[in-house]
């Protein structure tokens, strides 16, 4: 198992190695999240949840806070909780930093 911090780089990775030959066979790669010994890091997988969020605050807001700590590659609501939001980072590091600043203010 090989650990990436950034999923695009994963993607990357993937892209470039599947069927290819590695000591006669071909590699048969495929995304995994470890189900058992994880640390506290690997639970959210770069995304952050935001409660109670007033609704006047748009998308476009949330992407300019968190992008301040990373790219953000997606904001994600569901429909019945509309003032939570999902904030996915592309890599875990953002999402760490992004808490952990946001928390102390």
């Amino acid at each position: 198992m090989i650990s990436y911090y950034n999923i695009r780089a994963a993607w990357t990775a993937m892209r470039a190695l599947q069927n290819k030959p590695l000591r006669r066979r071909k590699l048969d790669i495929h995304f995994s999240i470890p189900r058992e010994n994880l640390s506290e890091k690997d639970i959210n997988q770069g995304t952050l949840v935001v409660f109670n969020l007033d609704p006047s605050v748009s998308h476009e807001d949330l992407h300019q806070i968190f992008g301040a700590y990373g790219e953000v590659k997606e904001i994600r609501e569901t429909s019945h909780k509309r003032h939570h939001k999902f904030i996915e980072f592309h890599d875990v590091r953002a999402a760490e930093a992004a808490l952990r600043s946001l928390n102390l203010k």
